[in-house]
């Protein structure tokens, strides 16, 4: 997992197995209920929908701002029904947001400095997460990355290059709670079962 990494770098990684990183299956969620959760918060009637154009690619222009803490908003992004892993949606960078980030069937392509507070569910057949560029990637919640594929040969679920730091926070999912209303919804018993430890991640390049 190290390769990649230059060798004044490894000390500042901090990984599952202590100084060695580690990226694993959990069990902690069924696949089923991140799929369903991340269905019913796009289908909440505040829910910001884009899809993917017939292009596949949807493209993010630099400097937005998707909520902020203090207005948190719920973003769902669908992609293309073929599945393939071909289209993408592409952040430009100077990015911020806060709430709830979900992206069903699509990949995702993160370039230059980036922003989330809140939750990001990542999920459905043959998706991917990757952060590329310069500048700084910081996400305070929680990332699920939920691949559905049962293929075998979905490809690389996450690969990070460059300054990318995740933290759990509980501030932030508790903004990106109260963004979808859980307290008379559903929902609620899932989303207090989200992890409540995340490890921080920093180094060059992650390959299956």
């Amino acid at each position: 997992m190290t390769d990649g990494v230059a060798s004044n770098q490894r000390d500042n990684i901090v990984g599952k197995g202590g100084t060695e990183p580690n990226i694993e299956q959990s069990e902690f969620l069924p696949s089923s209920e991140v799929t369903q959760l991340a269905n019913d918060i796009c289908s909440l009637a505040g829910a910001i929908v884009e899809n993917i154009p017939s292009d596949g690619e949807l493209d993010v222009p630099t400097g937005q701002v998707w909520g902020t803490a203090a207005s948190p908003q719920i973003r769902c992004i669908n992609g293309l029904t073929s599945g393939d892993g071909s289209d993408k949606v592409d952040f430009a960078g100077n990015f911020t947001g806060a709430g709830n980030l979900i992206v069903r069937n699509t990949n995702v392509e993160i370039n230059g400095a980036w922003r989330w507070e809140g939750l990001i569910i990542v999920t459905g057949d043959n998706v991917s997460f990757e952060i590329a560029g310069g500048g700084s990637k910081d996400i305070y919640g929680s990332i699920i990355i939920n691949e559905t594929s049962t293929t075998g040969d979905s490809g690389n679920e996450v690969k990070l290059q460059g300054a990318v730091s995740v933290r759990y926070s509980s501030s932030a999912l508790n903004n990106a709670i109260e963004a979808i209303g859980l307290d008379d919804s559903p929902l609620a018993d899932v989303y207090d079962s989200l992890p409540s430890t995340i490890t921080q991640i920093y180094w060059r390049t992650v390959n299956d």
